[in-house]
């Protein structure tokens, strides 16, 4: 079984890496396996240390797998956007214009 770990960054001004985008809500659509969510939350990780990234489990996808994000920039204005999940650890810009890049990890 093959993952799809993904860091997701919230724009902020000043910081070109970003901040953890805490609210952050990811819909994988797995096809006839159904659909499978996460959301970022401030205390995600171990022992409750924060931990902005989730992890799906791709089981042998092939394909890249279609992923919606939906968050809320500074302003709290609400954006959706879609990317494609591969196998391996990505990290994700969201962008106060409702767009998603990769970044250089």
């Amino acid at each position: 079984m093959r993952s799809a770990a993904r860091r997701f960054r919230r724009a902020a001004a000043g910081r070109s890496s970003g901040v953890p985008a805490i609210g952050a809500k990811v819909v994988l659509d797995s096809g006839a396996k159904g659909q499978r969510t996460g959301q970022v939350y401030p205390a995600n990780g171990h022992a409750g240390v924060s931990s902005p990234e989730l992890l799906f489990a791709l089981d042998g996808a092939a394909a890249p797998v279609p992923v919606t994000v939906t968050w809320r920039d500074s302003c709290g204005n609400r954006h959706t956007g879609k990317v494609q999940a591969t196998p391996g650890w990505h990290s994700m810009l969201l962008g106060p214009d409702g767009s998603i890049r990769e970044m250089d990890s």
